[in-house]
């Protein structure tokens, strides 16, 4: 399967985006450095090779022609991915309006080809949550037809390799509380709080991210503050 690839700059840090043909494949959140956002693209596709720790420059999310020595093993290997942000049309730019705080949507075409009929229900349903509001595992599980399969159902979104655009992180416990995000809690919650319009990610090179006092939270973040903090107490 040849895939095409993109780097993008946001407020938040940088992505990574790949997609076929048929579709978007794969996503990666916010990391502080390129560098960063390139090894979490070779190890999801299983390509391991030796990485330079001197590179050259990265291209931003203008166009410009990546010119990495990472990126040129990514070229190279039977993965077949080629740098080309314009394969992903207004993708990039939706991107960095969603982590300025703006109400984005993301109905773009997926490849969704190698996931099982289960997961693609779980992740359709998920698809269609609103922007800046949540449901819970079990509904997701009673919008299939399957209302026993709330464990299922998260180890579905487990699974899914497109945050944002699958919106898993609008997924929480059914008193709201927020679990189970393969990408972290903190970084759950912080998705939550850009939806919700209490602040956005302005420090994608802080690791540690301090939970605001629930009395200072707009009210839609209010039982998403408790959720983190019961879960880190």
């Amino acid at each position: 399967m040849e895939l095409s690839c993109a780097l993008v700059e946001t407020k938040a840090g940088w992505l990574g985006i790949l997609g076929s043909a048929a579709g978007l494949y794969r996503l990666i959140l916010p990391q502080a450095s390129p560098q960063a956002v390139l090894s979490r693209l070779l190890n999801n596709s299983r390509c391991h090779s030796e990485q330079s720790e001197e590179s050259r420059p990265f291209a931003s999310a203008q166009g410009d022609k990546i010119n990495n020595p990472v990126l040129s093993i990514l070229d190279n290997r039977s993965i077949g991915a080629t740098s080309d942000i314009s394969f992903f049309g207004a993708l990039p730019h939706r991107l960095k309006r969603y982590f300025e705080g703006e109400m984005v949507a993301f109905p773009d075409k997926l490849d969704l080809a190698d996931a099982t009929p289960f997961q693609y229900a779980v992740w359709q349903v998920t698809r269609s949550i609103p922007y800046g509001e949540t449901r819970s595992y079990a509904w997701v599980a009673q919008q299939i037809g399957m209302p026993q399969a709330t464990r299922a159902v998260g180890q579905a979104l487990a699974k899914n390799r497109l945050p944002i655009v699958v919106p898993c992180h609008r997924v929480t416990g059914k008193r709201g509380n927020l679990c189970g995000f393969r990408y972290g809690l903190e970084m759950k919650y912080h998705l939550l709080q850009v939806e919700a319009g209490g602040y956005t990610l302005d420090a994608p090179r802080t690791r540690i991210i301090k939970v605001p006092p629930v009395a200072h939270l707009p009210p839609f973040a209010q039982s998403i503050a408790d959720g983190v903090q019961s879960n880190s107490g």
